[in-house]
């Protein structure tokens, strides 16, 4: 398993940010690179919890 963590202060609303990692609209926006768009998203949001992206250019 990889695991990676974010410490950010954001100037946005938790239900904002939460949309931010969790809806393929708003992820391709921020975190695909290029001309890429994130499809799919599995995202199980708890302590130990998985989360995938698919991503197509």
């Amino acid at each position: 398993m990889h695991e990676f963590k974010i410490d950010v202060t954001l100037d946005a609303s938790l239900p904002f940010v939460f949309a931010a990692f969790h809806e393929p609209e708003y992820l391709s926006e921020w975190f695909a690179p290029g001309d890429c768009s994130v499809t799919q998203i599995m995202s199980d949001f708890k302590e130990g919890g998985r989360y995938r992206i698919k991503m197509m250019d």
